[in-house]
């Protein structure tokens, strides 16, 4: 196994965050969940079942405030929907939603009840031929876990921080938080914060130019603004 084919990240904001599980988890301080097409080095999919139903292909995105399903999936499952608060989008405009609440989503060996999500079009999210259902937002990558995945072995995991023991050869990349929008701090009710959530911004060198990128584990690749080019020596 190569180091490069390994990424875990934790995500622990502050010292002040409270440990353990968020609430409706199974039990336990760790938890698996395998991965599709791992070795393609796209964005990080796994297979859900909602309430038995399933499985259904979901993208892992822990920079998305809440987890999400799309529209006909909801009335395939017979969800009752009703309208959520306005969210922020990343072009900073408030956008109405609906909701749904999920009465279990099971993520390989992760079971989440009772989970409150909103929905997104139909055919929102399309990935190398695979028609992506849902996305497992923050919600369930929360804050006070340790996420984690691996290509070679084609799983994901989340854990406590208790639990977690980082590999010897595991590299320690600090970062930040850069609340990237207007609606970051405000509380809806999904019990989280609208739109884009503080993006996590670490330290790095581009070309040998010292730049603060953002952390982005929902990417499939590295990105670079254009106006950033010339600075850096690209163009």
């Amino acid at each position: 196994m190569t180091p490069l084919r390994v990424a875990l990240a934790s995500l622990i904001v502050t010292a002040s965050c409270a440990g353990g599980a968020p609430p409706g988890f199974s039990s336990g301080d760790a938890w698996v969940f395998p991965l599709v097409g791992p070795l393609e080095n796209g964005v990080l999919i796994t297979p859900v079942m909602l309430g038995g139903e399933g499985p259904f292909l979901f993208v892992i995105d822990p920079d998305a405030s809440a987890s999400s399903i799309d529209e006909s999936l909801a009335g395939q499952l017979g969800l009752h929907t009703s309208l959520g608060p306005r969210l922020i989008d990343e072009s900073d405009t408030s956008r109405p939603t609906r909701i749904a609440e999920v009465p279990a989503m099971t993520v390989g060996t992760l079971t989440v009840k009772g989970r409150v999500v909103t929905l997104h079009p139909n055919g929102a999210y399309v990935t190398d031929g695979r028609a992506i259902r849902g996305v497992i937002g923050r919600d369930v990558v929360a804050d006070s876990l340790v996420f984690g995945f691996d290509r070679d072995a084609g799983v994901a995991f989340l854990a406590t921080r208790e639990a977690f023991a980082p590999p010897a050869n595991a590299m320690r990349i600090p970062y930040g938080r850069e609340i990237m929008k207007r609606g970051d701090n405000e509380p809806n009710a999904l019990g989280g914060p609208t739109g884009t959530v503080p993006r996590r911004v670490a330290k790095a060198k581009v070309n040998g130019v010292a730049a603060e990128l953002h952390l982005d584990l929902g990417a499939v690749q590295s990105q670079l603004a254009a106006g950033r080019w010339k600075a850096s020596r690209l163009a």
